[in-house]
């Protein structure tokens, strides 16, 4: 990877675990894996009746965890009707150049990732953070279910996992 390659983590928190799922937000970090913090981050929530509309679907097992766990979270990104469009997250995803490698704390988010940018990205850099868990005594601590928070708890594990891998050589 060229030194002036970043890499970028995504997270989408949806209303199913298809890839044409509703999304309700996503959250982007741009980062350097080797490096510490974060170079760019990015939050946006979506307008749920117009991916509706378009076709995207929902699962009743999942708006049922969101009810049982979020309500409050939930209905208010139900009720943003003004949120932004599927164009517009595609555009916010793609805009990035020179990317390394695309992370993910599971496959799930790649599918979804693939699905609105017509499979702008290759196989080869997605790379999933729970393979990280099997290197040495780490694991990631938490999940909030909030997609920017998440993504950014997800960049510092992978940063602090890979300086531990890096320092043992």
């Amino acid at each position: 990877m060229a030194s002036d390659q970043l890499d970028v983590m995504v997270d989408f928190e949806t209303l199913g675990v298809s890839r044409d799922s509703v999304i309700l937000s996503a959250g982007i970090v741009l980062f350097d894996p080797k490096g510490t913090g974060v170079v760019e981050e990015y939050y946006g929530e979506l307008d749920v009746l117009s991916q509706i509309a378009e076709g995207r679907t929902t699962s009743k097992q999942t708006v049922d965890w969101w009810r049982a766990t979020n309500i409050d979270e939930l209905l208010r990104l139900l009720c943003n009707f003004d949120g932004m469009s599927l164009a517009d997250l595609e555009y916010a995803v793609t805009s990035y150049r020179n990317i390394g490698h695309v992370w993910s704390r599971g496959y799930m988010d790649f599918e979804i990732l693939q699905d609105i940018t017509m499979d702008h990205f290759k196989y080869w850099q997605f790379r999933d953070v729970r393979t990280l868990d099997s290197f040495g005594n780490t694991k990631m601590k938490s999940n909030s279910h909030n997609a920017l928070e998440d993504c950014k708890n997800q960049v510092k594990y992978v940063q602090e996992v890979l300086l531990l891998l890096l320092c043992q050589r």
